[in-house]
């Protein structure tokens, strides 16, 4: 990676670690210990010590998709995946027939992907809220509301009562409203009882989408406890026969070497079989995929090269470390 590159990204992260502290005090140890990254090499990069052998390459990709900072070159594109297609779809029900939907998967899915991608191209009818456990510390149930309130396009600052209100009359008034609710394993109590109240208000007015890691779970919990389940058995009995659980897609599992080639050959046409192979074998998920994928065409591109093979992929990953350095 070229070191204009990396102070780019040194920058941006500068800019990022300046916004999270101003939005809610959080610090640059809460950034790498959510994340999980190494907090050296944090500090490496945010002081722009950019021209040593670490942090390797990667690791600046790894960030930069973090912080939602753009490579000046990319060759990842958005690929319709087996599981887009079929979270796609799932929304598509939930929004025209009005129904309450879970989609459940592992990380590395696409669940995040796909409905960013739907509240893009459908931004007047779609409102996304993505969990963020830092916002439901304190205030909970104010901090979550306003999340939704604002997803749906407002700004005016109001008390919870008319922000609800808002909330209503947005879903009601707007023809095949869609509310999403992405990263629900995230959420506390309080703030899947704030989608069960909304949902009961506005039940057969519109649709709602709630995505997540173990979800499924959760809400049949939620139904079969002795305290906490009131309201939730009409929830579970409504969502039962609609849910989406994901399969997994990944190294060892059946599928996956033709969804990898399927994929790898909608990016570049540089990769070989013995790469295409090499993914399959080391990619956990679509998003290894994409880490890997985009980082090896940003070298294929400095280098010159017009073929990748298993032997490049490995010699360049493996050489800076014995683990991949992408999945968790």
């Amino acid at each position: 990676m070229e070191i204009t590159t990396k102070k780019q990204i040194s920058a941006a992260l500068n800019q990022h670690l300046q916004l999270i502290y101003e939005r809610d005090g959080s610090t640059q140890t809460d950034f790498y210990k959510q994340h999980n990254l190494n907090d050296g090499y944090v500090s490496s990069v945010k002081n722009g010590k950019v021209e040593g052998k670490y942090p390797a390459d990667s690791f600046y990709v790894e960030l930069a998709t973090i912080i939602g900072f753009s490579l000046q070159k990319t060759y990842w594109k958005h690929i319709d995946t087996t599981l887009y297609k079929s979270i796609i779809k799932t929304a598509e029900t939930a929004r025209v027939q009005k129904k309450l939907i879970g989609v459940d998967g592992n990380t590395g899915a696409g669940k995040s992907h796909s409905v960013e991608r739907i509240a893009s191209e459908r931004p007047g009818t779609t409102a996304l809220i993505v969990a963020d456990a830092t916002l439901y510390v304190t205030k909970a149930t104010h901090n979550f509301i306003q999340q939704i309130y604002n997803a749906c396009g407002y700004k005016e600052e109001m008390k919870i009562s008319n922000m609800r209100k808002k909330i209503f009359d947005k879903a009601r008034n707007t023809p095949n409203f869609l509310f999403i609710f992405d990263e629900t394993e995230y959420l506390n109590k309080q703030c899947w009882d704030i989608i069960k109240g909304i949902y009961r208000e506005l039940d057969s007015q519109c649709g709602f989408l709630v995505c997540g890691l173990g979800i499924q779970k959760y809400v049949e919990n939620r139904a079969a406890s002795k305290w906490g389940g009131r309201g939730w058995q009409q929830i579970a009995s409504r969502m039962k026969p609609n849910w989406n659980i994901l399969p997994d897609m990944g190294a060892g599992v059946q599928g996956w070497n033709t969804e990898c080639e399927r994929v790898l050959k909608q990016v570049s046409k540089f990769f070989t079989k013995s790469a295409i192979s090499w993914f399959a074998t080391n990619c956990q998920d679509y998003r290894d995929i994409m880490h890997y994928a985009s980082e090896i065409l940003l070298v294929a591109d400095e280098e010159k090269w017009n073929k990748i093979e298993a032997n490049i992929l490995d010699g360049y990953f493996f050489n800076q470390s014995n683990s991949n350095p992408y999945s968790e």
